[in-house]
């Protein structure tokens, strides 16, 4: 939401991009450590 606001209705279009970019690289290492979490469970099991 925040992203959205900065990005339409206060048209700082290249502060609303960073912070989307930042977004999707806090999702991407949250996935990846949970993606070698599991993998490793399922070795030990």
């Amino acid at each position: 939401l925040h992203m959205v606001n900065m990005g339409y209705r206060q048209l700082k279009v290249g502060y609303a991009s960073a912070i989307s970019v930042i977004f999707v690289l806090i999702v991407l290492t949250i996935s990846l450590i949970q993606r070698r979490l599991l993998v490793e469970e399922r070795e030990v099991a």
